[in-house]
């Protein structure tokens, strides 16, 4: 791997990302409209202006690349590269005053993600990787520690995180689900910080139901660059189905072993 690679798009995303905090920040102290869109999610100013500058710059610094937006700033560029993205993630805890929300940022050359990123600005804690250049957090204080997932081999010792238990219901495994989450030593749910905790080697695993690709993009290439699993409850590595989990390595063989058992008996 050229240790050059991806460099200037890591440290210009790296930048960006942080300055879309403190606009997500701003308009947090000041106040902002929130509107609900037809799929009942709310989308605030802030969702908006974050995009909109993320958009704006990274068009500045890379004009040939294209765009996959959550609030809509999608087209399709020159360079067989684009960014994805998700100006705040966790809007639903960010219009209600919560904590836990962050800013997504993640590259995608030829349909691989290259490079991602997840700010949380309240917490001051940046995360970055690289393809071939392992996973980072940055502190506020301009500290980088370069991240590992942990050992935890068996659910007893484990904490896993969901991005919702609403979202359980009506599907193929949702008889077994409490008496598989049983067997962990934790469970938890923190607004979609858990990948991150994930990728740190705080928590160990992590499943989400209901997503789309700028909320899976930056997980995926943080927790392969730290040394974990991505996959879909179907066992594929794809940002581009609606479920994903996220999860140390030796915790994938059982969690995959769940969801097919799960499947077979449904």
């Amino acid at each position: 791997m050229n240790p050059m690679a991806w460099e200037l798009e890591l440290n210009t995303a790296r930048t960006l990302l942080l300055e879309a905090g403190r606009i997500s920040l701003d308009y947090r102290s000041k106040g902002f409209l929130t509107e609900i869109k037809d799929d009942d999610s709310p989308v605030t100013e802030a969702d908006k202006a974050t995009e909109t500058f993320l958009v704006e710059r990274l068009s500045d610094a890379f004009p040939n690349d294209g765009f996959l937006g959550e609030e809509g700033s999608s087209r399709e560029g020159a360079s067989g590269r684009r960014w994805i993205l998700d100006p705040i993630d966790g809007t639903k805890d960010y219009s209600r005053g919560i904590h836990s929300y962050s800013n997504l940022l993640a590259l995608e050359a030829e349909g691989e993600i290259v490079v991602g990123l997840a700010n949380h600005p309240v917490l001051g804690n940046l995360y970055s990787a690289a393809k071939g250049h392992g996973a980072w957090h940055h502190a506020a204080t301009g500290s980088a520690q370069q991240l590992r997932v942990s050992s935890i081999d068996r659910f007893g010792r484990a904490v896993i995180g969901l991005n919702g238990i609403n979202h359980l219901a009506g599907k193929y495994f949702s008889g077994s689900i409490p008496e598989f989450l049983e067997q962990f030593w934790a469970v938890r749910c923190f607004g979609g910080l858990e990948p991150v905790y994930v990728v740190a080697g705080q928590m160990d695993a992590f499943l989400s139901v209901t997503g789309k690709p700028w909320d899976y993009a930056s997980s995926k290439i943080l927790i392969e660059e730290a040394g974990g699993c991505y996959f879909d409850f179907d066992g594929v590595s794809s940002i581009y189905s609606e479920t994903c989990v996220v999860c140390n390595k030796a915790l994938e063989a059982p969690i995959r072993s769940y969801f097919e058992e799960a499947r077979i008996r449904a």
